[in-house]
């Protein structure tokens, strides 16, 4: 437990993205609704971003439409319809023909007795005209309407009857004795399409079951016992039983405690079936009752469903399961009876013929649709009734070949009469679900999510979880963000074409989910890491470094590397003139006040110009520009800082020269070049600093200014980097003490374009002088340096050069001389 909590409490990106894909793993298996929800969503735009694809050439819809409910009339029709479709659909000779219609109920016609009362009623009256004969019929037809209001007969069809008696009465025609025998002929329709339907001798009827008990009180016992009698026959028989189930494990599997763990294959709680008539001689029959998942879309369907419910008293061999009407169409069409495989979680799979249906525990198959209704040739129920007539008078249709060998699958689009089912794509009607089945198994193109899929969820989960967390650290932020879009984008493609190419459903939302939120966990835990780190860089350098370069260093703390790194970069060291002696002339706290103050506005100024304060040394300062921040022009700001330092000790002089303290000038040095700068010290204690020999000649610099009477001295690396930002001119090539090689010094005098005229002047006439020297006219070299002087006589390097000059004279220098002053004193 203490390791385990020392774990917790050391936290860093891959043990967060450890915890953060635990906490996934632990929601995958729970599977929140509302998660579930998203997920089935994510399910959906699959299909949408897939969009249509063709559907089977084996099947053949014939679509009770807009067109049939125009020329045959209101739903239902005259069952006389049916049995000429029928006999027609017959005559192009399908393999299947499946209906996803029920004719549960008697046709809606007239009695044949009615019928035959109402014709010898009309020969009785022969002595009498047509008019009144026939207003003696609508006497008939009226009281026989009353009847109808409390219950009896066709209303409907009486109006009919009624209407055209009128007709006839109107035009005086004598065709009623034979428009009653054509009435009698309609009768009895129901016997008309049962023969019809014995002579087609491949159809499949529909049925459907009721879900719940509330549907099944529709029904009584004895009308379920005498239904269940009719469907018997067409009971699945084949079963393979693996590991020991037997039926029971396809009902409903239950805890040691009685609960309900696992739900079975669709329990049937009452039928609603085909008259018997229809069943005599049909070669099957399957279900077309079917339930939408939890957010009311169809997204798959189940293969077969059981009776009765489970109970305990009942044996697993009285059990009977039912095919769909999709599996019976596959059934009669393949001419092979399915094999259900069931294992100890259920069914396992449905096999028929060479076709091995996917499925899961509760044998229900999820659908890729294809698409809509114009995806699978289709044809309407009017057309194929009335044998096309009018597409063969346009002579460019052949129904033969439309039909012949098909799966046809008969069902109703018209609005108000169809049965409605939310899909992927959208709403469809009911038969289009079959045909999506069919399509399916026929070209092995089900989807498949078997039942240890969840571990596979799992596996994927954490793989990408714990990639994710070992490389975020490694990159910058904004690539951690585009690393999750990549992965993310990069799954959504894997899931996307292992469903479109290999049609396996892997779940899209939780591996998705778990990157984002250890993103997001990694990301905060990182900002309250970066944030302690910010405070920590802000509160350690205040002091010593700009608001700016704070900013820039808490943007990116690597800055700060541990040991160091080499920069090229402007290194400034800065002392009091003669500090020794005024310490020796104030008092203890008077000096300390006085150094602070001088202290203050000095780095205050270094600090406005990005540079970074490194330490001080007494009364000296060193100082870093261009680290641990980058920006190309720390030579420029390096020198911009010197000279505001010396016009700030100037304003300063004022004031203390007022108040009786004595005068403080400072010398400056500056190189520019490559240095190690970074946390360098002990374990205990760690400063951000810069060392290396660009280091020790900036301090040497400094220094050299007291040789030649200045106050602000570059190196030439640094010249070179500021030059058209400052005014300068060059001092000599020197070699400090502890170097051999001399380097080119400068005088920096001012920014570029404040010195006047007559400091112009004199620039110029002290460059030719220095030429004049390096080329030994020691002599003209003097008169030049004597100008220079007359130009401003504190002028300390024309004195400098002009001692040099009257000593070479004197003692000239060897015929080797460089031209180089060696200093030798610090």
């Amino acid at each position: 437990m203490k390791k385990f909590l020392k774990f917790l409490f050391r936290l860093n990106s891959l043990r967060i993205g450890i915890l953060l894909t635990i906490v996934m793993v632990i929601v995958i298996w729970k599977r929140p609704m509302f998660l579930e929800g998203l997920e089935a969503k994510a399910y959906d735009l699959r299909f949408q971003l897939r969009g249509y694809k063709p559907g089977a050439d084996e099947i053949a819809l014939v679509l009770l439409d807009e067109r049939t409910i125009e020329h045959l009339g209101r739903w239902p029709f005259p069952r006389i319809y049916w049995a000429q479709f029928f006999r027609q659909i017959a005559k192009y000779k399908p393999r299947v023909v499946a209906l996803d219609v029920i004719f549960s109920e008697p046709d809606q016609n007239i009695n044949v007795q009615f019928l035959d009362r109402l014709k010898a009623y009309y020969l009785e009256q022969a002595s009498k005209s047509q008019k009144e004969k026939i207003d003696n019929l609508l006497k008939i037809v009226d009281a026989e309407l009353g009847h109808v209001k409390s219950g009896k007969g066709d209303a409907e069809r009486l109006v009919q009857i009624r209407e055209e008696l009128l007709r006839m009465r109107d035009m005086q025609s004598d065709d009623v004795v034979a428009y009653i025998d054509d009435l009698k002929r309609e009768a009895n329709t129901d016997q008309a399409m049962a023969d019809a339907l014995a002579e087609l001798n491949n159809d499949i009827l529909g049925w459907f079951f009721f879900q719940t008990r509330d549907e099944a009180e529709q029904t009584t016992l004895e009308e379920n016992l005498a239904r269940l009698e009719l469907l018997k026959p067409y009971a699945i028989g084949s079963f393979k039983y693996k590991y020991g189930s037997n039926a029971i494990t396809l009902l409903t599997k239950f805890s040691a405690q009685g609960e309900i763990v696992r739900s079975g294959v669709a329990p049937i709680y009452g039928f609603q079936t085909n008259l018997p008539l229809f069943m005599k001689n049909i070669s099957g029959t399957g279900y077309f009752t079917s339930e939408s998942d939890f957010d009311g879309v169809l997204r798959s369907a189940p293969l077969l469903a059981a009776y009765p419910l489970y109970d305990p008293q009942i044996s697993p061999d009285d059990y009977l399961f039912f095919p769909s009407l999709s599996l019976e169409a596959l059934r009669i069409y393949l001419n092979e009876s399915p094999l259900v495989v069931v294992n100890e979680s259920g069914v396992e799979s449905i096999k028929i013929g060479q076709y091995r249906i996917p499925v899961n525990e509760a044998g229900k198959m999820l659908i890729n649709y294809q698409g809509g209704i114009n995806q699978f040739k289709n044809y309407s129920f009017y057309d194929v009734m009335t044998d096309f007539r009018e597409q063969r008078q346009k002579g460019n249709f052949n129904p033969e070949t439309a039909f012949k060998d098909k799966i046809v699958l008969v069902g109703p689009t018209a609005v108000g009469i169809y049965d409605v089912w939310n899909t992927p794509f959208g709403t469809f009607p009911g038969v289009l679900t079959h045909a999506n089945i069919i399509d399916n198994v026929l070209h092995n193109r089900a989807l498949y999510r078997p039942g240890w899929m969840w571990a596979f969820d799992i596996l994927i989960i954490s793989v990408l979880g714990i990639l994710f967390s070992l490389i975020y650290p490694k990159i910058k932020p904004v690539y951690s963000a585009g690393l999750m879009v990549v992965l993310v984008i990069g799954y959504w493609w894997f899931n996307y074409y292992i469903f479109n190419n290999y049609h396996y459903s892997l779940t899209l939302l939780y591996p998705t989910l778990s990157l984002v939120l250890i993103y997001m966990g990694i990301t905060v835990y990182h900002y309250a890491l970066e944030e302690k780190e910010k405070r920590f860089i802000r509160n350690a350098f205040a002091l010593y470094m700009s608001k700016e370069v704070i900013e820039e260093l808490c943007k990116d703390p690597s800055k700060l590397r541990l040991g160091g790194e080499e920069k090229r970069i402007t290194i400034f060291f800065s002392d009091i003139k003669g500090f020794t002696s005024i310490s020796e002339k104030l008092p203890t706290e008077k000096l300390v006040h006085i150094l602070n103050m001088y202290l203050t506005e000095m780095s205050d100024i270094i600090l406005k110009n990005r540079g970074t304060v490194d330490k001080y040394i007494g009364d000296a300062v060193m100082a870093i520009f261009g680290a641990p921040v980058d920006y190309p022009d720390h030579a420029k700001l390096a020198c911009f800082s010197a000279l505001e330092m010396h016009k700030r000790l100037d304003e300063l002089n004022r004031k203390w020269s007022a108040e009786g303290w004595p005068e403080i000038r400072c010398r400056i040095g500056l190189n520019t070049g490559l240095a190690k700068v970074g946390n360098m010290g002990s374990e205990r204690r760690m400063d951000y600093t810069a060392i290396g020999d660009e280091v020790n000649l900036a301090s040497r610099l400094e220094g050299a200014n007291k040789a030649y009477g200045t106050a602000l001295m570059c190196s030439e690396s640094t010249f070179q980097d500021a030059k058209d930002f400052i005014e300068a001119r060059e001092m000599d090539m020197l070699a400090v003490v502890g170097k051999q090689k001399p380097v080119r010094v400068y005088e920096v005098l001012g920014k570029k374009g404040e010195l006047d005229e007559k400091k112009k002047e004199l620039l110029m006439i002290y460059t030719q002088g220095l030429e004049l020297y390096r080329q030994r006219k020691f002599a003209e070299a003097m008169q030049a340096f004597k100008q220079c002087l007359k130009i401003d006589e504190k002028d300390s390097p024309s004195k400098v050069y002009l001692e040099r000059c009257q000593a070479y004279l004197e003692n000239p220098p060897s015929e080797d001389w460089d031209g180089v002053f060696r200093l030798t004193k610090k």
